[in-house]
């Protein structure tokens, strides 16, 4: 409420600029006061849901994505007033998504807030197909070259649908797995309980598969070059500060997990092989 009753006149960034500081500026107070023990898993808060629980933690890695989050915000709304851009809904649910995805602890959430991150994803590509109609609509010359555009605009949105679609299923019935063994829906309880048997390595195997294509890891990088070329600028920078991110971090959360799954040297080499598409869309 507070977000969207100042947002009209232009004082979304004035809005945006003051709240990203404030949280910075609490990122700072907490890792100065809790550093270092009480920092690795830090309660905010819980509450049960028709005996589900609910529940916020976060722990070191956490608080750097969330400050890494704030500071990218302000730099893209900040960038977005500048160029007069429309782009301002789809920066307020990115940052509200991914601030909810690095702070829940319980599966449902988690999930859920991992996969909403792709909307405000979707709004860019929609926006440009959108500006690609209409500009070939108004420039019957160029419509050769405008269809080649919107065709890839397309293809980025399809993409982006697909990977989103099995990166989720994989997380949400890793999840789900998870939970129905071992009775709780809170993941560093379950992290502390886990019996590698083949049912719990079965899920852990499909939740860090989810990770591996948010992360972009070989061989779930073809979404990537193509999303991050049709999205705007804006959206550009949040994919590659924050969204990609995102699969590291359930990565990390489930490391030491990983490791019993299988071994040391998988894990170095499949987590390794991220490198290779992230140089590939910076070349």
């Amino acid at each position: 409420v507070f977000f969207f009753g100042l947002w009209s006149d232009g004082r979304l960034y004035t809005l945006v600029k003051f709240i990203t500081i404030l949280m910075n500026l609490v990122m700072v107070f907490v890792i100065l006061y809790c550093w270092p023990s009480q920092l690795q898993l830090l309660d905010i808060w819980s509450f049960d849901i028709y005996h589900y629980e609910v529940s916020m933690q976060v722990n070191i890695f956490s608080v750097f994505f969330l400050f890494v989050l704030d500071l990218l915000v302000l730099i893209c709304s900040y960038y977005n007033s500048k160029i007069k851009a429309s782009a301002d809904i789809q920066i307020l649910l990115f940052y509200l998504a991914a601030n909810m995805f690095f702070v829940c602890s319980d599966f449902v959430s988690n999930a859920l807030f991992y996969e909403l991150q792709n909307v405000p994803f979707l709004f860019f590509l929609l926006n440009k197909v959108d500006k690609d109609y209409h500009v070939q609509h108004t420039h019957v010359d160029k419509n050769n070259v405008l269809n080649v555009s919107m065709k890839g605009s397309q293809q980025a949105i399809v993409m982006l649908l697909w990977y989103g679609l099995v990166s989720g299923m994989l997380l949400y019935i890793g999840y789900y797995k998870l939970y129905l063994k071992y009775l709780s829906s809170n993941i560093y309880v379950v992290k502390g309980c886990l019996c590698y048997d083949w049912d719990t390595n079965t899920a852990l195997w499909m939740i860090f598969v989810s990770g591996g294509i948010k992360v972009a890891l070989v061989p779930f990088h073809i979404w990537l070059s193509k999303v991050h070329v049709e999205a705007s600028t804006v959206g550009s920078v949040l994919l590659a500060g924050v969204a990609l991110k995102s699969g590291f971090y359930i990565h990390v959360l489930f490391w030491n997990s990983f490791i019993y799954a299988t071994n040391q040297t998988n894990m170095d080499m499949l987590d390794g092989g991220s490198v290779i598409p992230h140089v590939l869309c910076v070349d």
